[in-house]
């Protein structure tokens, strides 16, 4: 049977994966709170995308049939 994982916990782990940092204007100065703040919009964004990504695939499964 396979673990499952939340959504929460993939967007943690895909920010982790992120190379944005390097290309960031503010990668020289970022702190902390910085660095947190990028985390949680992340975090946010990744969570309406597959929201949103789950609506799509139910909808065209819908008209499907």
């Amino acid at each position: 049977m396979a673990k499952r994982v939340s959504v929460k916990a993939k967007a943690y782990k895909s920010d982790g994966l992120s190379r944005y940092c390097a290309k960031c204007n503010y990668s020289n100065i970022c702190s902390l709170n910085m660095r947190r703040m990028c985390t949680y919009r992340f975090v946010e964004g990744y969570t309406k995308g597959y929201a949103r990504a789950k609506k799509d695939i139910k909808e065209k499964t819908l008209k499907k049939g």
